[in-house]
């Protein structure tokens, strides 16, 4: 069953493959109105859990959760995965290293008064958004004022009026490496139970300033790893547990660094179009083929053209089903 949003997104699922039971305007956050619309549809179908697909839902499920009795079980903790702040706090109490990320809250205005002393390179984030937004690589002093002249502003202009959005931004270290994401189900005991790895391709990876996924594909390429690929599905299961996430979905998204997987952040919901990925995995070549073909200059810029071969040629070998 599905409730969706009324208003308009481009994010919807498809009618043809799963009709809504009810809409609901999100935006009006949790009401009377949609804990009585989920009390119905719990006393009418008997219903044993509830599933976010959105990160900008992850707040109104836990705390709808939260308002039935039935359903108080369900996405305990996800509160922990909307502040990045507290985020690195948790991760930081771990005893696993891949979880530890140089990150402290900044103001932008600081920033600006010592210009020579920052860390370049390093990665300005705002602390409670998703989906990338306004994340950026600050290679120099240049880029610097680049992103208080056209990024801040932004930011500030799409929080304005929003009640858990903030401008509050988040100075991280530059984690040099290739993307990756494990998706991870968590039972009410705290059990973990983890999907394969996803492999990324953002932005900054074909010559674009930005970090939003231009393709995820699986297998991942590090997969043959065996030492390598434990790790990183402990760096998930070590993450969750960082978080005391309880009865709910984990988004896993780390760096495969030179020194290892570095945690980047979790979110309480299943990765981007994750299943479709894993189950269209053999149409990949195709696509990446058309990477090959169209961004050839960016990928020779940044020596890249051999991996992405070398990722046709894994998929290639991999066409037997899924």
């Amino acid at each position: 069953m599905l409730i969706a949003d009324s208003r308009k997104t481009s994010k919807i699922a498809d009618a043809k493959q799963i009709s809504p039971v009810a809409l609901y305007d999100f935006s009006r956050g949790l009401t009377a109105d949609l804990i009585q619309l989920t009390q119905q549809l719990l006393d009418e179908h008997g219903f044993t859990s509830v599933l976010n697909f959105r990160e900008g839902y992850v707040a109104i499920t836990g705390r709808l959760c939260a308002a039935l009795p039935a359903l108080a079980h369900l996405h305990r903790n996800v509160e922990n995965t909307l502040d990045k702040v507290l985020q690195r706090q948790c991760f930081q109490q771990s005893r696993n290293l891949d979880l530890h990320v140089l990150s402290r809250q900044v103001r932008i205005d600081d920033l600006l008064a010592r210009p020579g002393d920052l860390p370049y390179p390093f990665i300005l984030k705002p602390a409670n958004l998703y989906s990338s937004l306004f994340v950026r690589c600050i290679d120099d002093q240049q880029d610097l004022l680049d992103y208080a002249r056209h990024e801040w502003p932004a930011l500030q202009r799409y929080v304005a009026g929003k009640s858990r959005e903030t401008d509050q931004l988040l100075l991280e270290e530059f984690l040099q490496g290739s993307n990756h994401s494990i998706d991870c189900t968590i039972a009410a005991d705290g059990t973990i139970s983890s999907f394969p790895i996803v492999d990324v391709i953002a932005g900054v990876d074909i010559g674009r300033g930005d970090f939003h996924h231009f393709a995820r594909y699986t297998p991942s390429l590090l997969e043959p790893d065996a030492a390598l690929k434990e790790r990183c599905h402990r760096l998930a299961h070590d993450a969750v547990k960082a978080l005391a996430l309880k009865d709910t979905f984990a988004h896993v998204e780390f760096i495969l660094t030179p020194r290892g997987p570095r945690v980047l952040e979790v979110g309480a919901r299943p990765g981007g179009s994750r299943i479709h990925v894993i189950r269209q995995a053999w149409a990949l070549s195709h696509l990446l083929r058309a990477i090959e073909v169209d961004f050839a200059d960016v990928l020779a810029k940044k020596n890249a053209t051999v991996s992405v071969r070398q990722i046709i040629r894994e998929l290639e070998a991999s066409q037997e089903p899924v």
